[in-house]
C-alpha cells in the first residue's frame, strides 16, 4: 500500500472471478482507487469507480 502514496493506481477487475471482482471493488472503494472493467468482445472500457466519483465522494467536484 506504500505505492498508493506516490503512484497512481487503477484497479482492473476484467479477468477476475466474481468473488475476486467484489473484493477488488471493496479495495478500490476503501483506498479511493479508480476501478475499471474491459468488455473485450466490444472493446469497451467501463469505469466502475471513476476519478470523478472519487472526487465527488471527497467533496472536491
Amino acid at each position: 500500500m506504500e505505492l498508493l502514496k506516490t503512484h497512481i493506481l487503477i484497479v482492473d477487475c476484467t479477468s477476475a472471478t466474481r468473488a475476486a471482482g467484489l473484493a477488488l471493488y471493496d479495495l478500490a472503494r476503501e483506498y479511493l482507487a479508480p476501478l475499471i472493467y474491459v468488455y473485450e468482445a466490444k472493446k469497451k472500457l467501463v469505469w466502475i469507480l471513476s476519478r470523478e466519483k472519487i472526487m465527488e465522494k471527497l467533496g472536491l467536484s
